[in-house]
């Protein structure tokens, strides 16, 4: 969990800091998103039969997530 709120602390910092320039800030703010996303899905019961590695099962879903939000 700690390295869940230092990702999201520096996915943030990095968007504020380029807050002027979409290309980069949208991308750091939707990594930002989908961090804070990861530890709700990890709470789904039935998120815990895809678990291959009990750190990238809750990741995983997070991500197709935020596929389908982006282009």
């Amino acid at each position: 969990m700690l390295g869940e709120m230092l990702a999201l602390d520096t996915l943030v910092a990095i968007a504020i800091i380029y807050r002027r320039r979409a290309e980069i800030h949208r991308p750091m703010m939707l990594l930002a998103s989908l961090m804070i996303i990861s530890g709700a899905l990890g709470r789904c019961p039935y998120i815990a039969d895809f678990a291959v590695m009990p750190p990238l099962y809750v990741l995983g879903p997070a991500l197709v997530l935020g596929r389908c939000f982006t282009n």
